[in-house]
């Protein structure tokens, strides 16, 4: 904990020289939308960027559930390398990357690419296009000009633009909207076209709201709107930072002294636990809640390593034909875990044939099989499928957090117990406060909410829970099992006696999200008895497959809103520079 104090310490203290060392501004923004009648858009995008000091990427953010397609990048007067980065980025969305060296200079930047499935088919046959057309993440103002061209004219449409103060043309089947933009102020449309704007196609997702919700949804997007707008004013008096820094010390050293005497681990000198390797499982405990011991929290794999649990037990066989993979159910009768019962249970109901793909799962899910024969018939079932689907993930989310959390003999949650009774006397505290001074309830208002936000974060993370002795040991052992299964040198040195260990050992890795580096771990040991194992051959293929990843990902949001008011819709991200 200190060093982590005196690492932001020091963060705090050298920020303004990095602050000052170069800057970017982006002059000119302009963004042109193309509605095509299947329901594709066109997108293009040209930033004029000024620089002060040296940049090696220009980049567009844009969320990791969007889907786009054949993009492109270029740079007008300059050589520079354009990527499409979808995963594993330094803002965590997916990026579309210029590489170049920009110094002290103003350059004019083109992105064109592609989306699809942001265009809904409502429950009465209208298309949606609800879609923050000019995204909350830039940084920086801008003067914004964005054109959006739809299959036919602007007159029978009805649409809501989200944003105030701004120039708006509309001509025919083209709308022309500009305006100075704040930083992180973003420009949304809901757009609702007739049913004969547009056709039925695979790029075009069904909704089971109709119009009028949309429009009653709408009422309010003002006041939303409003309170983003006041939300992202910057603080303007020396004063109201003063106090804000005084009221945010307050619960820093409250929730430290709760944290050193309610919360903090036990050591390995207090628990008498030494051994930083453990090289077999520590105990009976299943996948997910084995994942508790090392994480602390629900695993995001709990559906993945469900299945490869009932492949691991035989009670379904994976097979690999061609590029895909199937599973086949069998007829043995095992003891299972309750998650792992619940899956197998789902299955059953939506699977009735003993083989079927693995991609279908996700497919049936999000709902990319509806086209596929009756469209009605397709639709129920999906939807029906997924409410079935998020209602077992809800219900073993709950029952394994109850518990892990609720078990005194394991687990302390006195710290949080301390936590939240403070928490509730100073937010109390700071209402009150508000009141009284009522000129600056504005900016008070907002660090209400921050500081409301920022607590709720503390007091339901695991800051303020801990082991007790019992639970610290075997929290110990399973970590040191975690570092043995990824640890090479050590695997290498100390390899399991028997195959079979290994397909275990992939259940609870996934389990960890950590399945790939246990198997790339294996494979380097170029192990005989793994080699010639074919289950385990099918395992690793299977391992670093779309299937696999699709599994890990059914719970992920789609990429466009839904619905209506304003900050709902899909799209959204940003620009900027590094």
């Amino acid at each position: 904990m200190r060093k982590i104090f005196l690492i932001i310490l020091l963060v705090v203290l050298l920020l303004p020289s990095f602050t000052f060392a170069r800057s970017l501004s982006i002059d000119n923004y302009s963004i042109d939308y193309v509605i095509n009648t299947d329901g594709q858009v066109n997108v293009s995008e040209k930033l004029t960027y000024t620089l002060e000091g040296c940049y090696t990427e220009l980049y567009l953010q844009r969320p990791t559930s969007l889907q786009i397609l054949n993009a492109s990048g270029s740079c007008d007067g300059k050589e520079c390398f354009f990527r499409h980065d979808q995963k594993d980025t330094p803002s965590g969305d997916q990026e579309l990357v210029l590489k170049s060296n920009y110094c002290d200079e103003t350059i004019n930047v083109s992105f064109s690419y592609d989306i699809v499935n942001v265009i809904n088919q409502l429950q009465d046959g209208i298309f949606q296009f609800y879609y923050q057309l000019y995204g909350k993440e830039t940084d920086y103002s801008t003067n914004l000009n964005i054109s959006l061209t739809i299959p036919n004219s602007f007159d029978n449409t009805e649409y809501f633009l989200h944003s105030k103060d701004y120039n708006l043309n509309v001509v025919n089947n083209q709308l022309l909207f500009s305006k100075k933009v704040l930083p992180k102020e973003p420009v949304e449309i809901n757009l609702l076209m007739p049913s004969n704007y547009l056709v039925k196609s695979d790029k075009i997702k069904l909704d089971s709201t109709t119009s009028n919700n949309v429009k009653n949804l709408e009422k309010d997007w003002e006041n939303e709107y409003d309170k983003y707008i006041k939300s992202i004013t910057p603080l303007s008096t020396f004063n109201q930072i003063i106090i804000i820094f005084l009221y945010l010390l307050i619960p820093f050293i409250v929730f430290l002294l709760i944290w050193k005497k309610h919360s903090k681990e036990f050591s390995r000198e207090e628990v008498s636990f030494f051994e930083e390797y453990y090289r077999e499982l520590p105990d009976n405990k299943d996948p997910l809640f084995a994942n508790y011991f090392v994480n602390e929290k629900f695993s995001q794999n709990w559906f993945s390593s469900g299945i490869m649990y009932l492949v691991w037990k035989e009670k379904y066989l994976l097979d690999k034909e061609d590029e895909s993979y199937f599973l086949t159910r069998t007829e043995k009768e095992i003891v299972l875990p309750e998650y792992v019962s619940k899956i197998d249970q789902f299955i059953l109901k939506y699977f009735k044939n003993n083989k079927f793909n693995v991609l279908d799962i996700s497919k049936s899910l999000k709902g990319h099989n509806v086209l596929n024969g009756n469209i009605i018939d397709n639709y129920k079932r999906s939807t029906q499928m997924l409410n079935d689907f998020r209602k077992m993930a809800t219900e073993i989310e709950k029952d394994y957090d109850t518990k892990f959390y609720k078990n005194k003999e394991i687990y302390n949650r006195k710290g949080k117990k301390f936590a939240s009774i403070f928490s509730g006397f100073y937010l109390i505290g700071i209402f009150i406060y508000t009141m009284i001074i009522i000129n600056r309830m504005p900016l008070l208002f907002i660090f209400l909410m921050l500081v409301f936000v920022a607590t709720l974060f503390l007091i339901n993370s695991r800051i303020f829970g801990r082991f007790t002795k019992e639970g610290r040991i075997i929290n110990l052992k399973w970590n040191g099992f975690k570092k043995y299964i990824t640890d090479f040198s050590d695997i290498k040195n100390h390899p399991p006696k028997h195959v079979i260990l290994w397909e275990e050992y992939l259940v609870y890795a996934t389990s960890f999200g950590i399945a790939r580096t246990v198997l790339k771990n294996i494979k380097s040991l170029n192990l005989e008895s793994f080699n010639n194992n074919s289950r385990l051959g099918v395992y690793s293929s299977f391992i670093v497959s779309n299937s696999f990843s699709n599994l890990n990902t059914l719970s992920s949001t789609s990429s466009s809103g839904s619905g209506g008011g304003f900050g709902g819709g899909g799209g959204g991200g940003g620009a900027g520079g590094r």
